[in-house]
Order: C-alpha cells, then sequence, then structure tokens
C-alpha cells in the first residue's frame, strides 16, 4: 500500500458514487454503446477486485500491527516486572552490606576490649562514627534517587 494505491482507491470510489449512485452517471452509462459498457464492466470488476485486495492488505497490516503491540505490552510488563525484581534485590544488597559493617565492626569492637586505656576508647568511638557514616551516607543516597 502507497500513496498510489491511496488516491486509486479513491478514485474508485469517485467513479462508483458516480456512476451508481447519481441518475446523470447511470443515464450516461446507459447511452453508451454494448462493447464500452462490457469494457466499463470487465473494468468494474477489476477496481472491485482491487478494492478487496487493498481491504484484505489493510486488514493483514492490521492484524500484524496488533501482534506487534501485543508482544511490545507483555515485553513492557516483563521488563517492570524485571525492574521491580532489580530493585528488591538492591535494597536486599543494601541491607546485607549494613549487617556486614555492622558485623565487622562488633568483632573489631570485640578484639579491642582484650587491650586497654583511651586509645581503646577512642579506637571504639572512631569505629562507631564510621559505621554511622557509612551506612547514613548510603541510605542518604538511596533516598535522593
Amino acid at each position: 500500500m502507497n500513496n498510489n494505491d491511496i488516491t486509486k482507491v479513491l478514485d474508485i470510489l469517485d467513479k462508483f458514487e458516480f456512476f451508481g449512485g447519481q441518475r446523470a452517471g447511470r443515464e450516461l452509462w446507459f447511452g453508451k454503446p454494448v462493447d464500452v459498457q462490457n469494457k466499463d464492466i470487465a473494468d468494474f470488476v477489476r477496481d472491485v477486485t482491487f478494492l478487496k485486495d487493498f481491504i484484505a492488505d489493510l486488514e493483514a497490516k492490521n492484524k500484524i500491527c496488533a501482534e506487534v503491540i501485543a508482544r511490545q505490552d507483555n515485553e513492557i510488563i516483563n521488563l517492570s516486572k524485571s525492574v521491580d525484581n532489580y530493585e528488591s534485590c538492591l535494597k536486599s544488597v543494601e541491607v546485607i552490606r549494613v549487617n556486614a559493617i555492622k558485623e565487622f565492626a562488633e568483632e573489631l569492637k570485640g578484639e579491642l576490649t582484650t587491650g586497654a586505656g583511651t586509645m581503646r576508647g577512642s579506637v571504639l568511638n572512631i569505629i562507631d562514627s564510621l559505621v554511622k557514616e557509612m551506612t547514613e551516607e548510603h541510605n542518604a543516597e538511596e533516598n535522593s534517587i
């Protein structure tokens, strides 16, 4: 189907309207010799066949478009499910990361409790502030997204 086909369809419909739908067109046609009328009838059958083929082509293309749209809809649905799964995985990874940091800090503190004095207290405070900074920094980044 192209612009020429569409122009041809419109011309055929105009011809049908004039010769089949208006008295002047019918009277003009009946005044023609029989051999010219026979050629007009053959042309009419050819034009009807062209219109049927044109409509069948449109129906086939419409069916293809509907199938493509259905596939794209399914792909969008699957993609949105993947995005949901991806976001869920990211949240799980973040929980695991935060827990690993806290667990590491607790184990390190446990090792340091065997030491003595102010240095131990300073190191524990540093570890606590690092844990807080690392976990809060990531949460702030996540909330800004």
